[in-house]
């Protein structure tokens, strides 16, 4: 899709990707983020929580299982838009997550598709 990847990170091992709506994402921040459309987004990673909040309004949850049983939760959210973004509106997404991890992993699973 050459959306890119963050710092040029490229684990050596295969990772899933699985859309987690129920899990705590208590405590994640921004740690990177990605220019690309909600109907791209959607095509990847599924349908999004649609919220109704003024911070965000359109979010995926998502766990990233790499080979060595580690689990990275990471968040692709659009902050502060002034409307849901539209299928096909290219805006800046927010990744989020515990730490920069979880950005290179959705940059790479994003390129790798």
């Amino acid at each position: 899709m050459g959306l890119g990847f963050a710092d040029g990170f490229k684990p050596s091992t295969p990772i899933t990707c699985l859309h987690t709506p129920d899990a705590s994402i208590v405590g994640t921040h921004k740690v990177d983020e990605i220019q690309t459309t909600r109907k791209e987004l959607t095509e990847i990673f599924g349908k999004p929580l649609m919220m109704d909040d003024y911070k965000v309004t359109t979010e995926w949850i998502l766990t990233f299982n790499l080979s060595d049983g580690t689990e990275v939760i990471a968040t692709i959210y659009d902050y502060k838009e002034a409307n849901t973004p539209g299928l096909n509106d290219v805006i800046t997404w927010s990744i989020g997550g515990y730490t920069a991890e979880a950005g290179n992993l959705v940059h790479q699973f994003i390129d790798n598709i």
